[in-house]
């Protein structure tokens, strides 16, 4: 290796380890339009989703959680904890979207040991081509690589603890979602805590879209592993 390509190196070895030694592990995001359950629009919407960059979607309003502080635009108001569109004129229901871990924590914590485990979005293209040049040395020498060679810290991978960093994820995940779907408003509609059963959570959305949908509202969000949301547009917003 020559010399520039060694301090181009050494240099993103500093700026990972500066930036965090963990990277967040990946998020697969469903996509259900209104009316009857249609997998194959679901999974062409998923596509263009994670054609989008990362951070793209910044004109839509997230509302993680009903409050005095973050409350709801004119035209919605909750009732007995459901929402209520008065504004119905104003308000387009584009579709639900769910984020979700694509993996287990056990199962990224393998990979990362041994391979190379996959990295969410966000932790950047640069990150995941200087971890994944590493495959082989974690392979050949059993591991021993990942834990002793400080070049390999920044590729660990694991699933935020802090509910902050996962809802800043999810965040993003919707907001790239309601720029698919053509909307500008998304609302939080349940986050989902610890370990999930999908194949449970994802029963329902075989059914047609429900009329009411129960929202977030002054409760704590602690260990976010899955957010739902409801994507809408909003004629007066620009």
């Amino acid at each position: 290796m020559d010399t520039a390509r060694f301090n181009a190196f050494t240099a993103l070895t500093t700026v990972l380890l500066l930036a965090g030694a963990c990277a967040p592990g990946p998020y697969d995001v469903e996509v259900r339009y209104p009316g009857a359950f249609d997998a194959k629009a679901g999974r062409a919407a998923q596509e263009k989703i994670y054609e989008l960059p990362w951070g793209a979607g910044a004109h839509v309003r997230v509302i993680e959680k009903v409050s005095d502080e973050d409350p709801l635009p004119d035209g919605l108001a909750l009732e007995d904890g459901k929402l209520r569109i008065d504004a119905v004129e104003r308000y387009e229901i584009l579709g639900e979207v769910t984020v979700h871990r694509s993996a287990s924590p056990s199962e990224v914590r393998i990979l990362t040991a041994w391979l190379h485990a996959p990295m969410h979005v966000s932790a950047g293209d640069a990150r995941r081509i200087y971890c994944g040049a590493q495959t082989p040395f974690r392979l050949v020498t059993l591991g021993i690589w990942t834990i002793f060679v400080p070049l390999n810290y920044p590729c660990f991978v694991t699933y935020p603890e802090s509910t902050g960093v996962a809802m800043a994820i999810h965040v993003g995940e919707i907001r790239r979602a309601a720029t698919v779907l053509g909307g500008n408003l998304a609302l939080v509609l349940q986050v989902y805590r610890g370990a999930v059963d999908t194949t449970a959570v994802f029963g329902p959305f075989q059914a047609p879209l429900a009329n009411t949908y129960v929202l977030v509202h002054g409760t704590e969000m602690q260990n976010a592993t899955m957010v739902h949301a409801l994507i809408l547009r909003d004629r007066n917003r620009r």
